[in-house]
């Protein structure tokens, strides 16, 4: 039996003739990229300038450098260092001694005291003798005295503070002593020139435990005496009488 090889060549041929032929269709495939790549490219540019994202982007951009928020930072800034300005200036004022804590320089110096007691504001009164050191202090904002005398027939040291609180325009008045744990504080004006100043406070009696009211009064009668006097509900209880030392 033998081979049949007749048609060997004729397909060779075939296969040869069909190839081109492929080749030719990818050729045809890939040509006509090749040839629209120009025209998608010139459309592309053309677009670029029209393209919404862009103008998007520089109307956000056109935006942002009017915004408000800048200015109305720094017009805030400005307006929060004015008013910190003006309360630091308030607050300087408040605390800058002013003519009320003038008024009370004539209390100041070393003191001789006659001190004067009445039982229940009634009766004879009982009568001792002590001494006083009046100073400024905290840069004249306050007048402390030291006190020393007699009470019940025993020696006792006493302090008070007095001043003038700017704010409230009030003479504040705070008195403790070693005969006492509590702390007594009034508050009141001053009339006829600072020369005359009437405070009023409470205190609790230790007899009693009850509250009474107690009404204190300051008389400058010049630059070497001084008065001051205290009552309790209504009735005077006592008197210092200051002469200069």
């Amino acid at each position: 039996m033998t081979k049949n090889t007749e048609n060997t060549p004729t397909q060779a041929s075939n296969a040869a003739s069909t190839k081109p032929g492929a080749d030719a269709k990818v050729g045809n495939q890939n040509q006509p990229q090749s040839q629209n790549r120009p025209h998608q490219q010139q459309q592309l540019q053309n677009q670029k300038p029209n393209q919404p994202q862009v103008a998007g982007k520089a109307n956000a951009d056109s935006k942002a450098g009017n915004q408000p928020q800048h200015g109305g930072k720094a017009d805030a800034a400005v307006h929060s260092d004015a008013q910190c300005q003006e309360a630091m200036k308030k607050m300087e004022a408040a605390g800058t001694p002013g003519p009320a804590h003038k008024a009370l320089e004539p209390m100041i110096g070393n003191w001789k005291a006659q001190v004067k007691c009445w039982k229940d504001g009634a009766g004879e009164a009982h009568v001792s003798q002590g001494t006083a050191k009046t100073m400024w202090i905290l840069q004249g904002r306050f007048l402390q005295e030291d006190f020393s005398g007699e009470m019940m027939g025993k020696p006792f040291k006493g302090l008070t503070l007095l001043g003038y609180d700017n704010t409230k325009q009030t003479y504040n008045m705070a008195w403790l002593a070693d005969t006492q744990t509590s702390l007594f504080t009034s508050e009141g004006k001053g009339d006829s020139g600072n020369k005359v100043i009437t405070l009023k406070g409470e205190c609790t009696c230790p007899m009693s435990g009850g509250q009474k009211a107690v009404e204190s009064v300051y008389r400058i009668l010049g630059a070497d005496k001084h008065v001051f006097e205290m009552s309790h509900d209504g009735k005077k209880t006592l008197e210092v009488t200051y002469t200069r030392a």
